[in-house]
């Protein structure tokens, strides 16, 4: 909560934060939640603890490299990584990934999970998600956990031209996120982009997510779009 108040504006750049037990009233949080986020908040270089004055609001760090996201493509100019292999699995929706793709919670789905390069060197994670009933009246089916663009192909044969929608956040970042993006400190947040594939009568087909450390890049649609 206290990263959002100041991504917000709350706690311009240049302020000094008023005191753990102010911004707990101010947030209607506990003094240890304000505590652990100013923890936080400066492992990532967001604050700064100033002798005799109290936490600086730092300016939020700059993205080293711009990755160009094409939703109907979100996979271009990307190229996997050569020392970290697809991992594919199955299971259940999560309420999340449910509410995305607009399919039954616990809907049976296909996952794969797998590191990619960007030119400029960042590492980009992908979890592409394929819920079981997007592949209704497919009789040739491609392997769901197979290579992407002979589903996208096979899809659009059956649900007619393909539509596509992109939203984009930030998170802290999780067990794969630190494994598949090598991050070894506490700091970096990651900035994501979730691209939903739909058929033509609106259904939800795919679910790609791409994660990326904040630090070094950020996602911007391409020219035009």
């Amino acid at each position: 909560m206290l990263r959002e108040a100041i991504d917000r504006g709350d706690y311009p750049t240049g302020v000094i934060l008023p005191s753990e037990k102010t911004i707990a009233a101010q947030l209607g949080v506990g003094a240890n939640a304000v505590r652990e986020g100013l923890a936080y908040l400066a492992a990532e270089a967001r604050v700064r603890s100033t002798n005799g004055r109290g936490t600086l609001v730092l300016p939020p760090p700059t993205p080293q490299h711009v990755i160009t996201l094409d939703p109907a493509d979100p996979y271009r100019d990307l190229t996997p990584s050569p020392l970290d292999p697809p991992r594919p699995s199955r299971g259940a929706a999560d309420p999340r990934t449910a509410a995305l793709l607009g399919i039954p919670h616990r809907e049976y789905v296909f996952a794969l999970d797998q590191p990619f390069i960007h030119p400029s060197g960042a590492l980009v994670r992908i979890r592409r998600i394929l819920p079981a009933i997007s592949f209704d009246g497919i009789h040739k089916t491609p392997d769901p956990l197979g290579p992407r663009a002979p589903i996208i192909k096979a899809l659009a044969r059956v649900h007619g031209p393909l539509r596509y929608a992109d939203r984009y956040g930030a998170t802290v970042p999780d067990t794969d996120d630190r494994a598949q993006l090598k991050i070894t400190t506490l700091g970096p947040i990651v900035a994501y982009a979730a691209v939903i594939t739909y058929a033509s009568d609106g259904r939800g087909l795919i679910l790609d997510t791409l994660h990326v450390r904040a630090d070094e890049a950020e996602y911007a649609p391409p020219a035009g779009m």
